[in-house]
């Protein structure tokens, strides 16, 4: 996972072009990431910031309509900011709705797609689905100073991310460190992630 997109020298006029084509060719929203009258949201492929708001409009869009959303998940991972702000819509919309938002694993949820599973309420997994976690990627380029505080940045963010997987899964703070280190993705089948405590049920 990486913690957000490098920049680009595409000039406004070039990325508006580019988000007119796109506009013409996607499909609308409910068509491909929310199905709000069946209560239901996919989060698919890669996750960056487009993703992230059409699934968490999805989410706000289906909770109004229902008591329970199932959040479909086949996912590689993706921006690790905008995994967490899936998972932060998740959290809001449990604490301050009658909702509840049960997360289905289909295929495989990976990396930054791991935050947004936790976040749920009741997580499952297809019995040949798989999860994939790992340590987070990063670019940088600055001066001396500036790679310090990056670093010290990145420690706040390991420190966040391991005590989100201690609080919800079966294993503690020291078993995730080392993991969420790291960038060697640590591969769970269904039944080892129920037993990791990483889902709820395996269907």
């Amino acid at each position: 996972m990486r913690k957000g997109k490098v920049g680009s020298s595409v000039s406004a006029r070039a990325e508006a072009d580019e988000l007119h084509i796109r506009a013409v060719k996607e499909p609308p929203l409910d068509t491909v990431y929310a199905l709000p009258k069946q209560g239901v949201v996919l989060l698919p492929g890669d996750i960056d910031s487009d993703v992230a708001a059409k699934v968490i409009l999805g989410l706000y869009a289906a909770c109004a309509e229902h008591a329970e959303v199932k959040l479909l998940i086949s996912c590689d991972g993706g921006a690790l900011f905008d995994g967490l702000a899936i998972a932060d819509a998740i959290e809001t919309l449990q604490l301050h709705s009658n909702t509840e938002i049960v997360g289905h694993v289909v295929g495989r949820a990976f990396s930054a797609a791991v935050f947004p599973l936790l976040a749920c309420r009741r997580r499952l997994a297809a019995r040949e689905a798989w999860i994939g976690v790992h340590g987070m990627s990063d670019i940088f380029q600055g001066d001396i100073r500036s790679a310090e505080n990056e670093a010290r940045f990145n420690q706040r963010l390991l420190e966040q991310q391991v005590a989100i997987f201690a609080r919800r899964t079966k294993r503690d703070e020291a078993y995730w460190t080392p993991i969420l280190k790291e960038q060697l993705m640590h591969h769970y089948s269904a039944v080892e992630a129920l037993m990791e405590g990483l889902i709820d049920e395996v269907v």
